[in-house]
């Protein structure tokens, strides 16, 4: 589906500055977005290879769903990140409502409002990222049997509203068949193959096909993970590896030590200090 450039402002330099309220978020018979209908699983990978897309990765990214300084997702949160200089980069989670297939929410479902706690929803969030021009790493996490269908929800809501003129969005999953559909929705956007400690196995079983067929523009591996045997196992690939560390100062050079081109953690202020 074509972008419509008209629908993002930009500032004199061209940069992206957000796109337009009146932009349709109804959903009407035009759109496939809701629910994703199968259009793109007529498409074929084959029909056009993969190239790898070159990412100009950071030393950090500030994981964004995690506690660190705020609640995670919260308008805090984001002017915490909008004042943080050092920070361009966000590490992000979407998925859809299991309750409401309609509504596409970041993380997990937002926190009881009774709580007092305020979270942003998908499109404010959105407004925030495209008129302060943070780049964002975006999980597409394989949770369920539904799990493809709303990546291409998501995906199709995206594409309708990223052009060349915004922040880089680079789509990450644990799921070859999310990565092949982010591919198909989005072939401009970079891929990252993103290992967990749930499904590592599985992982890196995959990860030579992956590597292959999907020409990643990174991988993504839980700190847990990288043992030393492991991670020149990744260097070898000669693919940009992205460590995602909760840990201490010490942990964060042992692993940038060990060849991790860049780390991903939600204590930003601690990065900061130490790399």
């Amino acid at each position: 589906m074509p972008h419509n450039h008209n629908d993002h402002e930009h500032d004199e330099n061209g940069n992206c500055m957000g796109h337009d309220h009146g932009h349709d978020h109804n959903h009407d018979d035009e759109s496939i977005n809701y629910p994703f209908h199968h259009h793109y699983e007529a498409q074929r990978l084959n029909e056009t290879q993969a190239q790898t897309i070159h990412v100009d990765w950071p030393e950090y990214i500030f994981h964004f769903g995690q506690e660190s300084v705020e609640e995670p997702y919260s308008p805090a949160l984001f002017n915490f990140v909008k004042d943080e200089q050092s920070i361009s980069w966000l590490y992000l989670e979407a998925c859809l409502d299991e309750e409401n297939d309609e509504e596409i929410i970041l993380g997990l479902k937002a926190v009881d409002p009774d709580s007092g706690i305020s979270v942003l929803g998908f499109e404010p969030f959105l407004d925030r990222i495209l008129e302060n021009g943070i780049h964002v790493l975006l999980n597409l996490p394989d949770h369920g049997e539904h799990a493809r269908e709303h990546a291409g929800t998501i995906l199709d809501e995206l594409s309708r509203i990223w052009d060349e003129d915004c922040p880089t969005l680079v789509i990450a999953s644990d799921s070859v068949n999310i990565l092949d559909l982010a591919r198909e929705i989005m072939p401009n956007q970079p891929r990252c193959w993103h290992v967990t400690q749930v499904q590592a196995e599985n992982n890196f079983s995959d990860i030579d096909e992956v590597i292959k067929e999907m020409k990643p523009s990174g991988l993504i591996i839980e700190s847990a993970l990288c043992s030393e045997e492991r991670m020149n196992t990744l260097l070898d690939y000669e693919v940009p590896v992205l460590v995602m560390t909760q840990d201490s100062q010490l942990e964060a050079k042992r692993l940038q030590t060990q060849g991790a081109d860049c780390l991903i953690s939600p204590f930003a202020h601690i990065l900061a200090d130490s790399l």
